[in-house]
């Protein structure tokens, strides 16, 4: 079974989500981040889905959900789960280009 590999950098994306929803409404964040994660093992069995973003990196897509954004791109054992983000971000910033 094809499942998302969440990155450490996802990871703390998502804790700062829960935080910042947890503020108003802690139920919320626990099922909310609950959504994210089910949609993340979603992209990881529909190959090739969301929009592709190659100015932030060879292969990387992104797909949304709700008013966040869930950047992705495919590895040797499936898929892995970059960021995720409010689409209203600079998202550039999360992409930093070297060189």
């Amino acid at each position: 079974m094809t499942q998302a590999r969440i990155t450490p950098k996802a990871a703390s994306d998502l804790a700062d989500i829960a935080f910042y929803i947890a503020r108003d409404n802690p139920d919320r964040a626990r099922t909310f981040i609950g959504d994210i994660v089910a949609h993340c093992h979603r992209i990881a069995k529909q190959s090739g889905i969301g929009r592709a973003r190659p100015e932030f990196g060879a292969g990387i897509r992104s797909v949304p959900h709700g008013h966040y954004v869930i950047f992705y791109h495919h590895i040797e054992t499936g898929t892995e789960i970059l960021h995720v983000t409010d689409g209203a971000r600079d998202v550039g910033r999360l992409f930093p280009r070297s060189g």
